[in-house]
C-alpha cells in the first residue's frame, strides 16, 4: 500500500507531547514493515528542521505553500488533495488534526490526543479557538475510517462528547523510553548549566492554564519550596512566569530531560485535564516521586505509582507535597518501573498501529 502520513508537526522547534509521539511511533512503524510505502507529507514556505528518516521505504515530500493560503484553501475550498500531491495514496495518517483534504477513495486514520478544546475552550487563546473551529475535529473523525485513541480516557470522551461509535476506535497506548541508565553522567553538568538549587519541586510540560501552575506555585509559597518549570511558553504563559517563586529553565531537550527529573525531589503535574500526560511516567522511570491531578487520563496512566490530588484544592496539593517530602507517602516509582516499560512500549504500538492501517 502507499500510505500518506502528515509529520507537519515535525517541523516544530521544540517537541512537545505531539511531536514526541509522531515522531516515535513512525521510527518504530518504519523498523516494522517492510512492505508498504511510507510518503510523508509536509507543507512549510520557509526551512522545517524535519528530522531524517533513514529507511528505505519512507520518503518526505515537502511542498512549499504559503501555510494560511494552504490551510484555507483546503478549509472551504476542498484543495489541494494532499493524496494528488504525494501520487495517490492507499491510506492517509492524521496523527492530529490539522487542515487537510484527500480524495473520497483514500482512507483516513486519525489520532485522538485529547479533547481538550471541547470540554475547555476557556483555556486557548480567541485565536486558538477559531482555529479549532475552522479545523472541526468533529467533522474530522466523522470522515475518518478509523480513529486512533491514545488513552482510555480519551476514547472515552470521543464515545460520549462527540458521538462517535466505539467500533470506529482503537486504544493504543504510546510507549516511554528508559533513559534511566544516563543520569548519573549528565546530572551535575545538567544542574550547573540551569543553575538549579539542591531541593526543588518540578514541573514540565507547555507553560498554559490549562497545566494549573498557580495552585503549584501556591503550594510550594506556602511550603517555601523552589519550583523549577521546564518547557515551551503557551497561552497566558508570561502571567506565570512573573511570579517571583519560580525559577523558569525553558525548553529542556530530551538529553536532558532524566537528568533533571532525577534531581527534582518531587514531580507534580496538577493538571486539570490530559489525554495521556508523558511528563509524570518520565519522572517516574528516573525514580523521582509523582504528585498528580485527579482527573482525565492521569489516574489511568499514572494511577499505580503516583500520588493523586484534586487540582482545585491548593491545601490538598499542600499537603500531597510535604508528606512525600517527608517520607509519610510511600514511594512505589522505583517498583513499578519495569511494569511502566511493558506496558507502554513503542514496538508494541507501532504494531498494534500497523494492524490498524492494514485493516481499514
Amino acid at each position: 500500500m502507499r500510505i500518506g502520513i502528515d509529520i507537519r508537526s515535525l517541523a516544530e522547534k521544540n517537541y512537545s507531547g505531539i511531536p514526541f509521539f509522531t515522531l516515535n511511533l513512525l521510527e518504530n512503524l518504519f523498523k516494522i514493515d517492510k512492505e508498504n510505502t511510507y510518503l510523508l507529507f509536509c507543507n512549510s514556505k520557509g526551512k522545517a528542521a524535519l528530522p531524517e528518516f533513514k529507511h528505505p521505504n519512507a520518503k518526505v515530500l515537502k511542498f512549499n505553500y504559503p501555510n494560511k493560503f494552504f490551510n484555507l484553501s483546503m478549509a472551504f475550498f476542498g484543495f489541494p488533495k494532499i493524496d494528488k500531491l504525494l501520487g495517490g495514496l492507499d491510506v492517509f495518517i492524521l496523527p492530529n488534526w490539522l487542515f487537510y483534504s484527500i480524495g473520497d477513495k483514500t482512507r483516513l486514520v486519525t489520532v485522538a490526543h485529547d479533547l481538550a478544546f471541547k470540554k475547555y475552550p476557556g483555556f486557548f487563546s480567541p485565536k486558538q479557538r477559531l482555529w479549532h473551529r475552522l479545523i472541526n475535529p468533529k467533522k474530522i473523525f466523522k470522515k475518518s475510517d478509523r480513529i486512533v485513541a491514545i488513552s482510555e480516557s480519551t476514547k472515552n470522551d470521543l464515545i460520549k462528547d462527540l458521538g462517535i461509535t466505539e467500533q470506529k476506535i482503537k486504544l493504543i497506548y504510546p510507549g516511554i523510553t528508559d533513559s534511566g541508565n544516563k543520569i548519573n553522567e549528565t546530572t551535575e553538568s545538567v544542574r550547573k548549566k540551569y543553575d538549579l538549587p539542591e531541593n526543588f519541586i518540578l514541573f514540565v510540560g507547555t507553560i498554559e492554564p490549562r497545566k494549573n501552575l498557580s495552585a503549584l506555585i501556591s503550594a510550594c509559597r506556602q511550603l517555601n519550596l523552589h519550583v523549577v518549570v521546564a518547557g515551551s511558553l503557551g497561552y497566558k504563559a508570561k502571567s506565570f512566569l512573573a511570579d517571583k517563586d519560580i525559577i523558569y529553565i525553558g525548553y529542556v531537550p530530551e538529553s536532558e530531560k532524566s537528568a533533571l527529573y532525577s534531581l527534582a525531589k518531587v514531580f507534580v503535574y496538577p493538571s486539570f485535564y490530559e489525554g495521556f500526560g508523558f511528563p509524570p511516567l518520565e519522572a517516574a522511570l528516573c525514580g523521582t516521586p509523582v504528585i498528580c491531578g485527579c482527573n482525565s487520563s492521569l489516574p489511568e496512566v499514572a494511577g499505580d505509582f503516583a500520588v493523586m490530588v484534586d487540582p482545585y484544592n491548593v491545601e490538598e496539593l499542600k499537603n500531597a507535597i510535604n508528606q512525600v517530602l517527608t517520607g509519610n507517602i510511600k514511594d512505589h516509582t522505583q517498583q513499578i518501573k519495569e511494569r511502566l516499560l511493558l506496558k507502554y512500549n513503542w514496538q508494541h504500538a507501532a504494531q498494534m498501529f500497523l494492524e490498524v492501517i492494514k485493516g481499514v
